[in-house]
């Protein structure tokens, strides 16, 4: 007897993970709002001293096909690190000063995703974006200050999964590291890293 409730609950999980496929399989288009949080590299972990940060993004994904899509993100990165009061050397002479120190970016990509076939409730993908980084620099200390704001080149590969739940609704789950070509003051270029987790509303074919 418990062989047969067995197979029947093999056969029902069998064909549920099946129409979850179909499902995967059949998106025409996704929308979704993405939370980021990871951390600096290369001269921005120098900056901001290994601070994390916080951030989020929309993104739209058009389905050329099963496994190819193309489409637009949206994001905004922030990072701030404060540094306890100490002297600074100025062009006036030494100062003694709280520091303050800002970095922001706004990706605006466009995207191209390849995925592989659908595992249940899995589609595991991997792509890249490619576009403009806008960045936003900020230094305080004391009354003196420095901003400096200024779009650049920059990548993004990206790996992840999209995880169908229900009616359209699904998560998204990648790793991201961005590049950019910016460069100024303690910068010869921009890069960090992001794990994201996003909700995401598909329209099928």
């Amino acid at each position: 007897m418990r062989k047969y409730i067995l197979l029947v609950l093999m056969t029902i999980i069998l064909v549920f993970a099946q129409s979850i496929c179909k499902a995967q399989d059949n998106i025409r288009s996704l929308f979704s709002y993405n939370y980021g949080m990871g951390f600096a590299s290369g001269d921005l972990k120098s900056y901001i001293d290994k601070k994390l940060f916080d951030g989020f993004s929309i993104e739209s994904r058009y389905f050329i096909n099963k496994n190819l899509s193309v489409g637009l993100n949206l994001g905004y990165n922030d990072f701030r690190k404060y540094f306890d009061r100490q002297e600074y050397p100025t062009a006036s002479g030494n100062i003694s000063a709280v520091q303050t120190r800002y970095f922001n970016t706004v990706p605006v990509l466009a995207t191209g995703f390849y995925y592989l076939n659908s595992i249940s409730a899995f589609k595991p993908y991997a792509g890249i974006g490619i576009g403009a980084f806008v960045s936003n620099y900020q230094k305080y200390l004391s009354t003196l200050e420095s901003k400096h704001t200024k779009t650049s080149f920059g990548l993004r590969p990206e790996i992840g999964t999209l995880i169908n739940l229900k009616n359209g609704l699904g998560l998204i789950v990648s790793g991201r590291y961005n590049y950019a070509t910016y460069s100024y003051q303690e910068f010869s270029s921009l890069g960090y890293f992001e794990f994201n987790f996003g909700l995401s509303f598909s329209i099928e074919k």
